[in-house]
C-alpha cells in the first residue's frame, strides 16, 4: 500500500511539471486527489490509480521550450556550488533561492523538460528537470528570482549537510529537527512537516518523499 502511494506521488511530480504555469499545483492535484480517493476506498485499486495518473500526465502537451525567453531571465553570473547539497532556505546545488538562474544553466544541466515564463505575479513561472527538481520563479521581488525548489522523488543524491534526503526516515528527520512542526495532511498522500529554516518535508509512512526549499519566513 505504502509503495503504491509513493508511486502515485512520483507520478504527481511528473504531472505537476507538465501543467501550465497558471495552474501548476492545482489541476495536477485534482488528478491525484481523485485517484487517491479510489486507493483509500479500495487498496486493490492502487495499480489502476497509478495507471490513470500516468495517462493523465502523458496526455498533457509538453510545451515547446522558448529558449529566447528563458535566456532572457538568466543572470550575468556563472553557476557556483556545483554540488548536491541542500542548504535550507538558500539553495539546492547551484540553484539559489531569491536569485536569478545562472547564465550557464543550460551548459551545466541542459535544457529543461518544461518551461513556463513568469508573469508579474509572485510564484508564477516554472521550469522542470523531472529527475531533479521543479523550480518556481518570481519571489515577489523580481520575476527572475527563484521562489521555491521542489526536489524530485528520484533525486535521492541531493542531501542536506546533516544527511537528510528523499528516502530518509521520520526518525532521522526528527533527530535533525527536534522542533519540527507538523502541518498535517494536504495536497499529497503524506504528512507535511515544516522547519523554521526554509524546508518543507512530506513524509509517507516513515519515509521522506518530498523536500521543498524556500525562503524562511
Amino acid at each position: 500500500m505504502k509503495k503504491s502511494l509513493l508511486v502515485l506521488f512520483i507520478l504527481l511530480f511528473i504531472l505537476l511539471s507538465l501543467e501550465s504555469c497558471s495552474h501548476l499545483r492545482s489541476n495536477g492535484n485534482k488528478h491525484i486527489a481523485k485517484s487517491m480517493e479510489n486507493v483509500q476506498d479500495n487498496p486493490n485499486d492502487a495499480n489502476l490509480a497509478s495507471e490513470n495518473i500516468a495517462m493523465n500526465a502523458s496526455s498533457e502537451e509538453n510545451p515547446t521550450i522558448d529558449l529566447e525567453s528563458l535566456n532572457g531571465l538568466l543572470s550575468e553570473s556563472p553557476a557556483t556550488n556545483l554540488d548536491n547539497i541542500i542548504v535550507p532556505g538558500k539553495r539546492v546545488g547551484f540553484i539559489e533561492i531569491g536569485k536569478p538562474l545562472p547564465k550557464d544553466l543550460i551548459k551545466v544541466i541542459g535544457v529543461p523538460d518544461t518551461y513556463c515564463p513568469p508573469t508579474d505575479s509572485k510564484d508564477s513561472g516554472s521550469l522542470s528537470y523531472r529527475s531533479r527538481y521543479l523550480i518556481k520563479l518570481n519571489d515577489g521581488v523580481s520575476k527572475q528570482n527563484v521562489y521555491t525548489i521542489y526536489i524530485s522523488p528520484e533525486a535521492q543524491d541531493l542531501k542536506t549537510l546533516g544527511g537528510l534526503h528523499i528516502g530518509s526516515s521520520l526518525t532521522e528527520l526528527k533527530e535533525k529537527y527536534p522542533k519540527l512542526k507538523s502541518l498535517g495532511y494536504g495536497e499529497g498522500p503524506g504528512e507535511y512537516w515544516k522547519s523554521k529554516d526554509g524546508l518543507l518535508f512530506q513524509v509517507l509512512g516513515d519515509k521522506i518523499i518530498e523536500i521543498d526549499v524556500t525562503k524562511p519566513e
